[in-house]
């Protein structure tokens, strides 16, 4: 039996001594947070911390852990949420198989080095490889976890990005801030593609807001947000656009369309008289507005419309939304 600590727990596993720790993590501890990779100990990225060292997992025998401290990227945010902070704000992840490695890299040079030079990442990030090239992010996420070490909110609110929940849902993708700022829920990867660029194209549309009042979450794990087109949470054969152009548009209609009937409820007119325009819904003959935030709350009370009319398009013409 070989005994070590586990991300601050005592634990203990009755493998083969000689098995690669990586098998270990992943078979009977189920953290998949380590990914596999060459399996030759080059690409780095199944790197995990032992006793605060980088060392790949894919080499690393069982028996060398013994009484020693293993530290993978499921336990991280407990030791540097700072860093974990900034890598989101920082938007870092593309594909994001690397991403586990390239933190723990990053982890053990804030421990050697708190304020490190560009030379000093470039140096302790070279060995994780990552096919997405987020380098440059990785650096600044870095930086940024030195230079605002308070934690999520600062770190996230500097680099323009609202805390995981704020606003109130209009649907599971589809939120409104106080500041009439709109969260869009995003349930594929961004790898350079550009789809989360194109993703919120729709929204944007569909909702009648600007692209910059704009901003984005990845969606978490949940059968809510899988693929429509391959009936799971995945990202490839050039479906994020395919897949979600008719639902994503329907998740941001239904969100339009409540906020219109909010304010048609609240001055007492009729819904035909209103039209959603840039993050407000305007009463026609009077010409009041009243901005999405204002609305969101009633919004949010009101059941989801049977019926959803989604904008059309034609050479030259605006939406009849």
């Amino acid at each position: 039996m070989i005994a070590f600590t586990l991300n601050g727990q005592a634990v203990s596993s009755h493998a083969d001594p000689d098995k690669p720790l990586l098998w270990v993590l992943r078979d009977e501890f189920h953290l998949k947070g380590t990914k596999y990779g060459c399996g030759v100990g080059l690409c780095g990225i199944c790197t995990v911390l032992l006793d605060g060292e980088p060392n790949h997992a894919c080499m690393l025998p069982l028996r060398k852990v013994a009484a020693r401290e293993v530290l993978t990227v499921e336990g991280l945010a407990n030791k540097n949420p700072a860093l974990v902070d900034a890598w989101i704000a920082e938007q870092v992840p593309q594909c994001g198989y690397c991403q586990g490695g390239q933190l723990l890299a990053a982890a053990a040079l804030l421990d050697r080095h708190p304020v490190p030079t560009d030379d000093q990442v470039d140096q302790a990030m070279a060995g994780v490889l990552c096919r997405c090239g987020t380098y440059p992010r990785i650096r600044r996420a870095i930086h940024a976890a030195v230079t605002r070490p308070a934690g999520t909110e600062a770190v996230a609110l500097a680099h323009g990005h609202r805390k995981t929940g704020e606003g109130i849902a209009l649907n599971d993708f589809i939120r409104v801030g106080p500041g009439g700022e709109v969260t869009v829920v995003i349930s594929h990867s961004e790898m350079g593609q550009g789809s989360l660029t194109g993703l919120c194209l729709l929204v944007a549309e569909e909702l009648e807001v600007d692209l910059s009042a704009l901003h984005t979450e990845f969606a978490p794990a949940d059968v809510r947000y899988k693929n429509p087109l391959w009936g799971e949470q995945f990202t490839g054969g050039s479906s994020s656009i395919r897949g979600e152009w008719e639902p994503l548009r329907r998740y941001a209609a239904e969100a339009r369309e409540r906020l219109i009937a909010a304010a048609a409820r609240h001055w007492k007119a009729k819904r035909a008289d209103c039209r959603a325009e840039n993050g407000h819904v305007v009463h026609g003959p009077s010409k009041r507005s009243l901005a999405y935030a204002e609305l969101v709350a009633d919004a949010a009370q009101l059941e989801a419309p049977r019926r959803i009319a989604l904008k059309t398009w034609s050479p030259g013409a605006r939406s009849t939304a």
